[in-house]
C-alpha cells in the first residue's frame, strides 16, 4: 500500500490506520492540516496509528517524502505504535508544527508507542522535527531495541536559523520501562514549561539504554534517571543548562550507569 500527496484531515477516526497489515508507505502527506500546513483540521483520534503490522515506512529521508503530522490535541498522538510491529521507520516528518517548521500546530504526544499483549513494537524514528507538542515529543513504554537518532526535538537555539516551533511541553524523550535503546546524535533543546522543569531525556525504570553524542539544552535537568534505572550508558554528550535542575540527574535506587566523557554546562 501506497500513501502519497494526500491531505488528510477532519476525519471522525485517524488519518491514517494500520492494522494486521505489511509493506505500507506513508510520504508527502499533511494529515491533521490544511493543504498548505499553517491550520490544524484535526482527525479526531489522531494522526497515524500502527498496530501489529510489518514494514511500515512513514516519511523518508529525502525531503519529498516528508509528512506534517499536526494538530491532534486532547489526548490524541501524531504517531501511536503498539504491538507486533517490526520494523516501523518514522523518518524527515514534521511533527507538530507548521508545514514551515516554526508554527506550533500541537499533537498531545508527538510519537508514541508501546507494548501490549500482542507483543513490542520495534521503531527507528529518525531525522524528524518534533517540536510544539502538548506533552511529551517521544513517549515510549516498554521497548527493548529501538533507535532514536539525528532527530530536532524541540527547538533548536545554537543554529544560525534555528529550526522548530517551540519545545513539546513535557519531556523531550520519555522512555518508561525500556531496554537496549539508542538514543544518539539528537539536538533536544528547550522541552518542558519552565514552571514543571521537566527534564529533556527522562529514563523512568529503563536499562541498558545508550545516550551518547547528544545537544541536550535548557528546560530542566538534562537528563533524568529513575526508578531502578540501571546499566545505562551517558557518553560524549553536550549538556547546557540555564534553567534549575541537574545536568544529569540519577535517583531512587537508579545502580551501575556509566557517565563518561560529557560537556556540563551552566
Amino acid at each position: 500500500l501506497f500513501s502519497a500527496g494526500n491531505v488528510i484531515s477532519g476525519n471522525s477516526n485517524f488519518g491514517v490506520e494500520i492494522v494486521d497489515s505489511s509493506n505500507t508507505i506513508v510520504v508527502s502527506n499533511r494529515i491533521g492540516t490544511d493543504k498548505l500546513g499553517s491550520t490544524a483540521i484535526a482527525n479526531s483520534e489522531g494522526g497515524i496509528r500502527v498496530e501489529n503490522s510489518d514494514n511500515i515506512n512513514i516519511g523518508g529521508m529525502q525531503k519529498n517524502d516528508r509528512n506534517l503530522i499536526s494538530g491532534h490535541t486532547n489526548d490524541n498522538h501524531g504517531i501511536w505504535v503498539s504491538g507486533d510491529s517490526d520494523p516501523v521507520l518514522i523518518r524527515g516528518n514534521f511533527i507538530g508544527t507548521s508545514a514551515t517548521g516554526t508554527a506550533m500546530l500541537s499533537n498531545s504526544i508527538g510519537i508514541f508507542a508501546e507494548k501490549t499483549a500482542d507483543g513490542t513494537p520495534s521503531i527507528r524514528i529518525e531525522k524528524n522535527l518534533i517540536s510544539g507538542n502538548e506533552k511529551d515529543g517521544i513517549m515510549l513504554e516498554e521497548l527493548d531495541g529501538s533507535f532514536i537518532g539525528r532527530n530536532i526535538i524541540g527547538k533548536t537555539t545554537h543554529l544560525a536559523t534555528n529550526i522548530g516551533a517551540q519545545g513539546n511541553s513535557l519531556s523531550g524523550i520519555w522512555l518508561s520501562k525500556c531496554e537496549n535503546m539508542k538514543i544518539q546524535n539528537n539536538v533536544i533543546s528547550l522541552n518542558g514549561l519552565p514552571s514543571q522543569e521537566e527534564p529533556q531525556i527522562w529514563l523512568e525504570d529503563s536499562s541498558y539504554n545508550d545516550i551518547r553524542n547528544n545537544r541536550i539544552e535548557g528546560g530542566g535537568s538534562g537528563i533524568v534517571l529513575s526508578s531502578s534505572s540501571n546499566g545505562n550508558f551517558i557518553v560524549r554528550n553536550v549538556i547546557k543548562n540555564s534553567n534549575p535542575g541537574a545536568g544529569i540527574y540519577v535517583l531512587t535506587n537508579s545502580v551501575s550507569n556509566t557517565i563518561s566523557m560529557n560537556s556540563i554546562t551552566s
